[in-house]
């Protein structure tokens, strides 16, 4: 399967952390965040940016959630993981490693 095509299934996201929805893509927001990363030139400009993804992908869950559920969403490595390794695939920065090494 194409890495253009994976969705969040693929990656073993759990129902509930795919924000499916008939008119927006699931993290876009994320992903447009993380294609600022090439824009980011020091150390710590980058880490920022990281950052701020981590953050959109939590706040995503809750903004998706924010009409339906009261309690906060608690996410751990088993489930930022996969959402992360979507946002890195649908950013299609072709430098990624080089960006954050």
């Amino acid at each position: 399967q194409s890495l253009k095509n994976i969705t969040l299934s693929n990656l073993g996201v759990k129902k509930k952390y795919r924000l499916e929805s008939q008119t927006v893509e699931p993290y876009k927001l994320v992903i447009e965040e993380l294609k600022k990363l090439p824009l980011r030139h020091s150390p710590t400009d980058k880490f920022s940016c990281l950052a701020e993804v981590y953050d959109l992908i939590l706040k995503s869950i809750d903004d998706f959630y924010k009409t339906e559920h009261t309690e906060e969403f608690v996410l751990g490595a088993e489930e930022i993981a996969p959402i992360l390794t979507y946002v890195i695939i649908k950013s299609n920065l072709p430098n990624i490693a080089t960006e954050i090494s």
